[in-house]
């Protein structure tokens, strides 16, 4: 992969729209989209508020940047992930909701298939030669065959999706509370940790990544990702992301920091947002 830094100032989002079809198929849809999950999380039975507690055990980390890529900016970015060099993102919002692949050197989409305006897609992860795109509350997961995208399986499951994972031998799961849920195949509940940072409960886990033995979680509405122990959801690191939201300086509704993809090849994770212009290749090694 060519390692060039790109500018993002020459974006051209895919699929142009009119100023009144972008207006109704974005931010008035992110609008209703906050609104609803603000009352959502005012439910959460983990506790209240997702930001993570001080802590003077748990050690902060700033994402050290290597390079930068495009991304379209039309995407609302709900999963990203790599599965041998290839680039794969999820998107949502009812009617705009899709699965892609994209080119990571120019954020090209290489190929592209549209869920039915009913579903609301949301975390995405490969797993066992598959991969496996959740929705919001649709209660369904779709399973596509990697290669043309041809569904080969729908899955039900209870309750709300938002990140998904893989591990390897399970899918590892998050509905917006601090509980994550480990399942199987056929979407069957093994096991479940609850996420805490020194005994606290911390909600609103969003985008997961499983990368070198640690789950990587988005904190939504927060510059926020958190290292976490599969096996008792303890906090190992937090990754303070602030610095690459002020470079981005998103304006539109609901652009906020959501997306992890790890790059083995290289040791390092591809961050971005909803809505977002860019894409960082970065490195988590300080702490």
């Amino acid at each position: 992969m060519s390692r060039a830094r790109v500018n993002p100032d020459n974006l051209n989002p895919i699929d142009p729209m009119t100023m009144p079809e972008l207006l109704k198929r974005l931010f008035l849809p992110t609008l209703l989209l906050t609104l609803l999950l603000v009352n959502s999380c005012s439910e959460d039975p983990s506790g209240p508020g997702g930001d993570p507690p001080p802590s003077d055990s748990v050690t902060t980390v700033i994402p050290q940047i290597d390079t930068v890529f495009l991304h379209d900016n039309t995407a609302f970015t709900q999963g990203l992930l790599f599965q041998n060099g290839r680039l794969f993102e999820s998107t949502g919002l009812n009617g705009a909701s899709s699965l892609r692949e994209v080119d990571p050197e120019s954020g090209a989409i290489l190929r592209r298939v549209d869920l039915p305006d009913l579903y609301f897609g949301e975390g995405l992860a490969y797993h066992n030669g598959r991969l496996y795109q959740l929705t919001w509350r649709n209660g369904v997961a779709f399973v596509y065959d990697p290669d043309n995208f041809a569904v080969l399986d729908t899955l039900s499951y209870s309750g709300e999706g938002w990140g998904l994972t893989s591990d390897g031998v399970s899918l590892i799961m998050s509905n917006g509370t601090a509980d994550i849920t480990f399942r199987d195949e056929a979407f069957a509940a093994e096991r479940t940790i609850r996420v805490r940072v020194d005994g606290m409960s911390v909600s609103r886990l969003n985008e997961l990544e499983y990368a070198n033995g640690r789950i990587y979680a988005n904190v939504w509405l927060t510059d926020t990702i958190l290292e976490i122990d599969p096996e008792d959801g303890a906090v190992q690191r937090v990754i303070d992301a602030s610095s690459l939201t002020a470079i981005e300086a998103p304006t539109a509704s609901g652009a906020v920091l959501n997306g992890i993809a790890f790059y083995p090849e290289r040791n390092t994770f591809w961050l971005t947002g909803k809505l977002w212009s860019r894409m960082f290749e970065v490195r988590l090694d300080g702490g």
